[in-house]
């Protein structure tokens, strides 16, 4: 029978992660940091009375701050989602919502259309919801 000695330093583990102590001649390497993390912090939601999709004026300037926030973060998108109800109307309205939504932030407050997604997530939520979330790029 072989028997295999175990030492301090091996290469690889059995998950392949080493433990050798780095050498001398790459302690010293730069850390490389990928983009930045979008951190524009929490975003409103956005309620709906009725079956209307029209942005009152408390909404549009909850959306300015979602503007400014967004100009002020280049690296930052936000998606927009709605919550209806597995009926074909309800569905409608929430895109109407979200697109009304998009069309303000892109029309009236100069946010770039490939930053804003919208999805409607049936049953996710409130279905006179709309949540405003922020991603990376």
């Amino acid at each position: 029978k072989e028997l295999i000695t175990p030492t301090y330093c091996q290469p690889v583990d059995a998950d392949g992660v080493g433990n050798c102590p780095l050498p001398d001649c790459c302690k010293n390497q730069p850390t490389v940091v990928g983009p930045e993390a979008c951190a524009i912090g929490d975003l409103p939601s956005i309620s709906f009375k009725g079956n209307t999709s029209t942005l009152t004026s408390d909404t549009k300037a909850m959306l300015a701050t979602v503007a400014s926030k967004l100009k002020a973060s280049a690296n930052c998108n936000i998606s927009i989602t709605g919550y209806p109800a597995a009926s074909k109307a309800s569905q409608a309205l929430c895109s109407k919502r979200t697109q009304a939504i998009k069309q303000y932030l892109m029309e009236k407050e100069g946010i770039s259309s490939d930053r804003i997604s919208t999805n409607c997530e049936i049953g996710g939520g409130d279905a006179n919801t709309i949540d405003i979330k922020s991603i990376n790029k």
